[in-house]
């Protein structure tokens, strides 16, 4: 049988892998089986997980090999029993969160348990997979239960997998730290920005940005405010300051960079930072504060760019 021609036929997930298990009772898959499966001899009889892009998976790793995979990591569990099924997901450690991927992108918060309630047959619910703390790698095995609705079946299955939660940029401004994930989507962005000194997350917030592309994250101290927020925008849109003409047309390659002294920027090696001061802003003390933009790109010309303002209040060094 050809499991991939099958797969695409039945239009589970558009470009997703199948992991196939020929029946509840698969060694290789570590599933236990409890009671029959009313459709007997039938190898679409499974619970179906597939990830998106890495060819058919059938025993050993979730997603194939045991590489360590940018958070989220995705996957789809998909319900090609006859009935309704209700699939549990948590982590045999407790070091991985699970959430259900939104169709605008990611969502900030995870669990450590999530539970997809009566998936209809035929029918794929997308989870995202990240470390529990976002600054770690993890290697854990992600615990599967599955139970029809009637109860009559149920199965266990677990799968190693290895995610590394590091943010493709972070820069860090005194007191703040300001993270940049790539999301559930390859177009979408969250910004986690992070109170240092109490050691909080203060701001979640997911936009658009293309991959390969490019955004601007602008800073601005702001003495009137008492916590961080974040706007988002396009280059051409009402409010966005025409001085960042320069983070938007022209080739990263060609501009240098000119931080503040107070500024840190890391980057990963395929996202290339350049950084301007755009002015001097209120001093607060004896330290003077200065808005700043940061041009984060993976090419030289994108054809969309996402600017990002982000406002801080402003303290004392």
């Amino acid at each position: 049988m050809n499991y991939t021609r099958r797969a695409a036929t039945m239009g589970l997930v558009g470009s997703g892998t199948l992991l196939l298990t020929r029946s509840l009772g698969s060694p290789t898959s570590e599933i236990e089986r409890e009671s029959p499966i009313a459709v007997a001899d039938d190898a679409d009889a499974y619970l179906g997980l597939i990830e998106d892009g890495d060819g058919i998976v059938t025993a050993g790793q979730l997603f194939e090999t045991d590489r360590a995979r940018p958070a989220p990591a995705t996957f789809a569990v998909a319900n090609q029993l006859s009935t309704a099924v209700t699939v549990t997901l948590d982590s045999a450690s407790h070091r991985l969160g699970f959430r259900r991927a939104a169709p605008e992108g990611c969502l900030c918060e995870s669990t450590r348990s999530l539970e997809l309630t009566a998936i209809e047959p035929g029918t794929a619910h997308t989870v995202a997979v990240s470390p529990g703390d976002d600054e770690t790698t993890v290697t854990d095995a992600i615990r599967i239960r599955a139970r029809t609705v009637t109860g009559t079946t149920t199965a266990e299955a677990r799968r190693s997998i290895t995610v590394d939660a590091a943010p493709f940029a972070r820069v860090t401004d005194r007191a703040y730290l300001l993270s940049l994930y790539r999301c559930d989507r390859s177009d979408t962005v969250s910004l986690v920005v992070s109170d240092r000194t109490r050691g909080v997350r203060r701001d979640c917030t997911a936009f658009p940005s293309r991959r390969p592309g490019r955004l601007v994250l602008v800073v601005e101290p702001t003495p009137s405010i008492a916590r961080p927020t974040v706007s988002v925008a396009g280059p051409s849109d009402d409010g966005v300051d025409e001085s960042l003409s320069w983070a938007v047309d022209e080739p990263l390659s060609a501009l240098a960079d000119r931080p503040p002294a107070s500024l840190s920027v890391e980057t990963t090696p395929d996202v290339t930072a350049v950084t301007r001061t755009l002015e001097d802003g209120p001093s607060t003390g004896s330290s003077a504060h200065s808005s700043y933009a940061i041009a984060l790109g993976e090419e030289d010309i994108a054809d969309t760019v996402s600017v990002v303002t982000v406002s801080l209040p402003s303290r004392d060094s």
